[in-house]
């Protein structure tokens, strides 16, 4: 019996009927067993003997699978305040000697610097006489139109005015001359942020002295290369390096560095520790001055002889300590916080200025120093806040400060009194990775452009320049930049006191320094 098939049914097989007409048109192979491609022979190959290899013992073993018990606590706290503390006593330790090889070299360096190595007398701002700065041969090329009739004190005030307006303009063209020219962009002289520089008073060659807040003092010949120690021996080419030598004299931060007056061969440092020492560059040893007692130093500058060290602490005392007596430093405390920086005067020796947190700079009478507790200062002057610097300028008759304010002022002493010469705005927050700004004078008195011509100062800025400023006008005569060079605030500066031009040594937080000459 045959079943009826629906409409759907018959639909369905008449598509099926078609599709298959249509796939018969294409030649489409069918997906036969007989069609499926048979997978080609490999070819056997040879199996490589096996390597023997020693078992691999783990790179990290817990303690339990050692077999040892487990650490307690206290034993984990006291392993690492045991590294912590060799750290630490690694980073204080001083070096005060150099490797065999550093010390020949070190020594041959220094010979070119001070001949026979032996204590010489050094032409020093110390030397200037009270007469001779008075006399009017010192500027008699730059006063040589100056009117002869002095009764006329109108016609006297111009020229004076026009004196200083032409000596300005000398000084902008020579301070243009300056430029960096040593092979490198900028050279590490210490290992961290740079508190003082300066150079080697001899001028027969460029000898760069540098301190940092770790205790380092470091020392670059500005001038002379040396072979790396790190170069391609597969190379042709050699490569050279600076040429730098560093001790660690101190245990924390340098906070004074300069060479005697009267004997370029001893460099003075001061620090933090307690300590004031000198480096004899003849035997290249340091030797400490024996204060009598521990202080906080945070300054120091020597007497016109060389033999008598003042020096400040950070809790507000002045200290006189005489090299040639075996008795200890006197002390006396002048202000009620810390003192920032010192100087003596160069030409009124017992004048010192002192510069202090406390918001003030004062004067002081060196001849009435005591152990008294009782004392007033000749000039008490004011600033808004903590004062960081106060140095006289080479003719004695100028100081120049430095002030969180943001000021920098230029007080004249004048028969005694100190007036208000001049207020230069100037951003001085300098914060805590930047040394603090010191106004530095020039006080080289060689050449035709010495600081005696025309007095003047440098210090750092927080757009990456050295500014230089007038100390006669206040006026800022020229800014020290070099792209290529100058990466971080030059914020330490010292010039060169002996060379007939002018140079300029600069140091940064990184440790790294350049020279402008």
């Amino acid at each position: 019996m045959t079943s009826t098939l629906s409409d759907y049914e018959k639909k369905r097989l008449e598509n099926i009927e078609n599709n298959a007409k249509l796939l018969k048109e294409f030649n489409l192979p069918s997906a036969g067993k007989n069609n499926i491609p048979s997978p080609a022979k490999r070819t056997p190959t040879k199996r490589a003997l096996p390597i023997k290899r020693d078992p691999q013992a783990p790179t990290r073993v817990s303690a339990r699978l050692r077999g040892n018990a487990p650490e307690s606590e206290e034993a984990l706290i006291l392993q690492a305040q045991g590294e912590a503390a060799a750290e630490r006593q690694n980073k204080t330790r001083r070096i005060d000697t150099l490797e065999a090889g550093d010390h020949s070299k070190f020594m041959n360096l220094l010979k070119k610097v001070v001949p026979n190595t032996q204590p010489t007398k050094v032409h020093s701002t110390r030397d200037i006489k009270r007469e001779d700065i008075k006399r009017e041969d010192i500027n008699k090329d730059i006063n040589k139109d100056i009117n002869k009739d002095i009764n006329k004190d109108i016609k006297r005030e111009d020229t004076r005015e026009d004196t200083k307006s032409r000596s300005e303009k000398a000084l902008l063209e020579a301070a243009k001359e300056l430029k960096i020219r040593h092979t490198w962009t900028t050279v590490k002289v210490t290992a961290e942020r740079i508190s003082h520089c300066l150079f080697h008073p001899s001028s027969a060659k460029l000898l760069a002295c540098a301190s940092d807040v770790s205790g380092q003092i470091g020392f670059w010949d500005v001038q002379g290369t040396q072979e790396s120690q790190h170069s391609d021996l597969s190379q042709e080419s050699t490569e050279f390096e600076p040429v730098v030598y560093h001790y660690r004299p101190h245990t924390r931060s340098v906070t004074g560095l300069m060479y005697s007056p009267t004997d370029a061969t001893k460099l003075f440092s001061c620090s933090y520790d307690g300590t004031v020492q000198y480096f004899d560059m003849g035997s290249l040893e340091f030797k400490e001055v024996d204060l009598g007692g521990v202080y906080s130093l945070t300054g120091m500058d020597l007497s016109e002889n060389g033999q008598v060290v003042w020096f400040s602490t950070s809790s507000g005392g002045i200290g006189r300590k005489d090299m040639r007596s075996s008795s200890p430093a006197v002390l006396q405390y002048l202000r009620s916080k810390k003192i920032a920086a010192l100087h003596v005067n160069p030409v009124h020796s017992h004048l010192l200025a002192v510069a202090s947190n406390d918001r003030t700079a004062t004067l002081w009478d060196l001849r009435n120093h005591s152990t008294q507790e009782e004392a007033e200062p000749l000039h008490e002057l004011q600033h808004g806040y903590a004062v960081t610097s106060a140095y006289w300028s080479p003719k004695g008759d100028r100081l120049a400060t430095t002030c969180y304010d943001d000021y920098v002022r230029v007080f004249t002493l004048n028969n005694g009194d100190m007036d208000l010469h001049s207020a230069i705005e100037h951003n001085n927050h300098t914060g805590k990775w930047v040394t603090n700004f010191r106004a530095r004078w020039n006080e080289n008195t060689q050449g035709a452009m010495s600081g005696l011509h025309h007095q003047h100062f440098a210090l750092g800025n927080m757009g990456h320049p050295v500014d230089l400023y007038s100390g006669e006008t206040g006026h800022l005569v020229h800014q020290f930049y070099d792209d290529t060079h100058i990466t971080a605030i030059p914020a330490v500066v010292q010039f060169h006191p002996t060379t007939p031009s002018m140079h300029l040594l600069c140091g940064n937080g990184s440790g790294r320094m350049v020279c402008w000459s």
